[in-house]
């Protein structure tokens, strides 16, 4: 009897190291790969550099996402919701001679107005979350389509275009605010009042409002810095490219979700929160940079996104139990 009890301890024991350091041990696997097959080009320090600035939309997106699922919700309109922020600052900043912090202003607002709708709609519609933010993704590209008129905005002004060409430490501007943006949601989630709510909210909402927690209002805020993510996001993407291009943000809706629950899966034991997020969002950034200097074809980098996100889906959801 004591050696199996011995064994059952010992069993959990490994169960409990592999959930702990699995996915850390995979991510150096992998780094080691692809310094082996690459040594030239991967392993170096303007290598490093290009997958942090390559990871900042995500982490900047994947900040605002994990604040929602701690509340037990979710978001799908966030990626239509970067189109029509997009098109707003590139408008401001082309058409209206705005200054760029003016036009950086426009995207964030819009993109909470955006959040604040989806949040009175599920906290207080009691919509679920699934339909609510796939109607108001489809109403954000109406809206981005008729400001555009399906066409691309250029010949924005010059301080706009600098936004993402400037570095501080020789990191760029965009992986600066993203980090920064990490951390500043890491406090808001650890250390305040509205992070113990939110926390409370998901794991059981009706104990959290029977305790006397704003249940509503804390969900809306929750969706409101999500759509705030979103067009800080969009201004990076348009100023990177130069212009706003129409459905700019329709290819960003998996991967911020595969790097919450990737983090949550490999280093959060099941629990959302924003330094998991930021661990799943450089797994992606260097699988992907790592198989675009292999020279790996393009199918093969979104079949793998959506199979880690199926498979840290199905490892969060057993820890969670």
């Amino acid at each position: 009897m004591s050696d199996r009890i011995r064994d059952r301890r010992t069993g959990l024991a490994g169960s409990e190291l592999l959930a702990r350091f699995g996915g850390l041990a995979v991510f150096a696997a992998m780094i080691a790969f692809f310094s082996i097959d690459a040594p030239d080009t991967f392993p170096t320090l303007d290598n490093a550099r290009t997958i942090l600035d390559q990871a900042a939309l995500l982490l900047i997106l994947g900040a605002g996402l994990t604040v929602v699922l701690i509340i037990g919700q979710f978001d799908l309109s966030f990626a239509a919701t970067i189109g029509l922020t997009g098109a707003v600052s590139a408008i401001a900043s082309a058409q209206w001679d705005s200054p760029a912090w003016l036009a950086v202003l426009l995207a964030i607002g819009v993109g909470a107005l955006v959040g604040v709708a989806n949040g009175l709609a599920v906290a207080y519609g009691k919509a679920p979350a699934f339909i609510v933010t796939l109607a108001a993704g489809s109403v954000v590209t109406g809206l981005e389509r008729l400001l555009t008129s399906d066409n691309p905005v250029t010949d924005l002004r010059i301080d706009y275009l600098e936004l993402t060409t400037r570095r501080i430490l020789t990191l760029s501007s965009a992986t600066i605010v993203a980090l920064l943006l990490v951390a500043v949601v890491w406090v808001l989630v650890r250390y305040t009042t509205y992070g113990r709510a939110i926390k409370a909210i998901g794991s059981n909402a009706t104990a959290a409002r029977l305790a006397g927690l704003t249940v509503q209002r804390s969900t809306v805020y929750g969706f409101m810095l999500m759509g705030a993510c979103a067009g800080l996001a969009s201004v990076i993407i348009v100023s990177r490219a130069s212009q706003h291009f129409p459905d700019s943000g329709s290819g960003l809706l998996l991967a911020p979700y595969t790097a919450a629950f990737l983090g949550a899966a490999a280093t959060g034991r099941g629990r959302f929160g924003p330094w998991s997020t930021l661990f799943g969002a450089l797994f992606i950034g260097t699988l992907t940079t790592g198989l675009t200097i292999i020279d790996s074809p393009p199918w093969l980098t979104v079949f793998v996104q959506g199979l880690v996100l199926l498979v840290a889906v199905l490892v969060t959801r057993r820890e969670q139990s």
